[in-house]
């Protein structure tokens, strides 16, 4: 039989033999139904093109292992030179499926929060094919739905069913809750389309500005706009800008620079996030521009990692730190919990979502307040965001009318005034008189000896009473005192 002569190879990627070890049998049953595909899409039916072209597209990796195996045996009834070089390579990749390991990994899925129950139903399949499952493979499925799904309703729904329940019952109510779901939000949130289909309209708004705020991207009715309630610097008037004001300016004679408007380019509100406010939609994040200016910061201890600078802001609604402080803590073994992400961060006046990376939840701690928050990861650079939530649970924002109150404590007056808490103490300008009896005749008494092992601490003494001008030292010879002893004894 003639072999077919194949024109353009294309073909697929090949495959990784220095990957994860204990992926790679995995790895090789995916690229392998990848590869079947790849020759039933081509026609290709002889056997030695076939061989040819799973060692072709397997890469030199996968050749520097065929070659190493024992010399093939001759194909069997049934069997061809193709399935004898695919046997050979399946008994060398399938022992490296590690099934405790892969169960393990099939435990910890949970599902995604903006994951249909189908999707995470998918995910599971992929995983549970290296589990070795058996017949149980569906009812593991259903057990680790029910114990990691999103939802808290259809967990007791599907708990209510008891040990009837199969996998297909499982997928039609969880169908059913999640289409229901989404028609009651779509009744009671008629707008909320608006804010997740900005993309869609932004053909209508390109090029167009808010007379209140002078920036694209939205209308002077949005209630997003930063103008909205904010007052006229000019006017004093509420609903816009100074630079949007309409209001006409009294000419002044001594002025020599008139006012004049600021150019603002197309590219000015593509700069670092500094605010972030949370809308009505849980998946959108809005992300205001940078005001120059001393911005309080504060170091706080992320995962175990400590001095983390952040920039309190009370108009954030989440926590935000860019890619580079993220490689930061991972080289620093940060302890967290990563995820994907599911916001997304608008820069204000634009249509263009942030790029983000992900999220991560982790313990923040400032003193001895210590919380557990949520951070999100977005790609570039930019100043480390703590949110309004985060700032008042750690006790570094505070909301409402400030109250400053002087507290003094000992320690600290003891610390200001250290001299003057040193030593006896003396009296400013006064002179201590100690009365005497001048009619007591004074006696004098002979000097008594000191052991020798209290002599140093005697010096030392004495030395401490001269620094503090107790005593002084006394210059010349004593007095000679003689002692007389009775003649009768």
């Amino acid at each position: 039989m003639a072999a077919a002569i194949i024109t353009d190879l294309g073909g697929i990627s090949s495959f990784d033999l220095h990957g994860n070890p204990t992926t790679v049998g995995a790895r090789w049953k995916k690229w392998k139904r990848s590869f079947e595909l790849f020759i039933v899409g081509k026609g290709v039916k002889n056997a030695a093109q076939k061989k040819a072209l799973l060692l072709h597209c397997g890469g030199p990796q996968m050749q520097d292992v065929y070659y190493t195996f024992p010399e093939a045996r001759e194909p069997g009834e049934g069997e061809t030179v193709y399935t004898v070089a695919m046997e050979q390579l399946d008994q060398y990749f399938t022992p490296q499926v590690n099934v405790p390991y892969e169960r393990h990994l099939f435990r910890t899925m949970a599902q995604f929060p903006t994951e249909s129950v189908d999707q995470f139903i998918t995910r599971l399949r992929e995983r549970a094919e290296y589990c070795e499952f058996g017949d149980a493979k569906d009812e593991n499925i259903r057990d680790q739905i029910i114990e990691k799904c999103m939802s808290s309703r259809l967990r007791r729904k599907l708990l209510e069913k008891g040990r009837g329940l199969t996998l297909e019952q499982l997928q039609n109510t969880a169908r059913s809750m999640e289409a229901s779901d989404r028609q009651a939000e779509a009744i009671e949130n008629p707008n909320e389309g608006l804010t997740k289909g900005l993309n869609s309209v932004q053909e209508k708004t390109e090029g167009k500005r808010c007379y209140r705020c002078d920036m694209s991207g939205h209308t002077q009715d949005d209630k997003r706009c930063p103008a909205r309630n904010k007052e006229c610097r000019k006017c004093h008037k509420v609903g816009h800008f100074a630079k949007c004001c309409k209001t006409k300016k009294a000419k002044d004679p001594n002025d020599k620079k008139p006012w004049r408007k600021k150019p603002r380019g197309p590219r000015d509100t593509k700069r670092s996030v500094n605010q972030i406010n949370s809308e009505d939609s849980p998946d959108s994040e809005y992300a205001f521009t940078i005001v120059d200016g001393k911005q309080p910061m504060v170091q706080v201890n992320v995962g175990g990692v400590p001095n983390v600078a952040m920039i309190v802001d009370s108009g954030a609604s989440c926590n935000v730190i860019d890619r580079n402080l993220w490689e930061e803590l991972k080289q620093n073994k940060v302890k967290c919990a990563s995820m994907k992400s599911n916001k997304k961060l608008y820069p204000y006046g634009s249509v263009e979502p942030l790029k983000t990376a992900g999220c991560f939840v982790a313990t923040v701690t400032v003193q001895n307040v210590t919380v557990e928050a949520e951070f999100t990861v977005i790609e570039g650079r930019g100043q480390a965001l703590l949110g309004r939530e985060t700032a008042t649970q750690l006790n570094v924002l505070y909301l409402g009318e400030e109250v400053r109150v002087n507290v003094l404590r000992q320690e600290d007056i003891f610390d200001k005034y250290k001299s003057c808490f040193e030593g006896l103490g003396k009296l400013k300008d006064f002179q201590l008189d100690i009365p005497i009896d001048q009619n007591v005749k004074p006696v004098a008494q002979p000097m008594r000896r000191v052991p020798f092992s209290m002599r140093d601490k005697l010096e030392q003494k004495l030395n401490e009473l001269v620094s503090l001008d107790v005593i002084e030292r006394a210059e010349g010879p004593t007095r000679i005192l003689t002692l007389k002893f009775s003649e009768t004894r």
